[in-house]
């Protein structure tokens, strides 16, 4: 990619010797000169048919190239050229961004990375968390219709008395909530300022069966001899 007066800015260019437009009037007409033949070819053909792009085909000239200059973006390989439009746009308080020191703009390994991150995120999460969630949200809507208000102490104890069942019920029990343990749960926690086990309101914990020892130890007799 070329170096030119304002790298990757071409809409805050204006024609050689005339002052850049401001971000208000990039509608403003503007001459642009064949673009060179190392750009990308959809890059040139902006540059060639859009009327708001003025290109520069030569390298950054210096702090004069930033005057009236709104934003800049800046993708030319040049690092230590990068890091001196970088420190003349904050000097003068204009946006700048950039991409970070010898970055590869045709090398994404992030990607990897981050799914790698996102598949030990989802391996952490509980089973049942997203059921959970939307039970909750709609015990949440329930108790709203039944103490109404915004702010105040209703608000907070709202607020309490969620987190209070949210931390006694576990991910699998708050999954459970249907719509007549919802309303039981109101009844019997919300009303009492307390908050019920989920036998107390219809529901039952799921049991795991373990097999019987027998299976794993088979008792045999030993015979001592004198």
């Amino acid at each position: 990619m070329p170096q030119t007066s304002r790298p990757s800015q071409a809409d805050l260019s204006s024609s050689p010797g005339n002052s850049p437009p401001n971000a208000s009037s990039l509608s403003a007409a503007a001459t642009s000169p064949p673009a060179a033949s190392s750009l990308h070819p959809l890059t040139a053909h902006f540059v060639d048919n859009c009327p708001r792009i003025t290109y520069y085909d030569r390298t950054f000239a210096g702090p004069q190239d930033l005057d009236n200059v709104d934003m800049v973006l800046t993708a030319i390989d040049d690092v230590d050229v990068s890091r001196q439009i970088c420190a003349l746009c904050r000097e003068r308080k204009i946006p700048v961004n950039r991409p970070p020191p010898d970055h590869d703009l045709h090398e994404r390994p992030q990607p990897k990375l981050a799914n790698i991150i996102r598949k030990k995120i989802e391996a952490s999460i509980p089973e049942h968390a997203g059921e959970a969630i939307e039970r909750v949200g709609e015990l949440r809507a329930k108790l709203k219709e039944r103490a109404p208000g915004v702010g105040g102490d209703v608000s907070k104890r709202r607020m309490r008395w969620m987190i209070d069942v949210c931390s006694s019920w576990g991910m699998d029990e708050l999954a459970m909530l249907d719509d007549q343990m919802i309303g039981r749960l109101l009844d019997e926690g919300w009303e009492k300022h307390k908050v019920p086990k989920l036998e107390e309101v219809g529901g039952a914990r799921k049991t795991v069966s373990v097999p019987s020892p027998s299976l794993f130890f088979q008792p045999h007799s030993v015979s001592l001899q004198a």
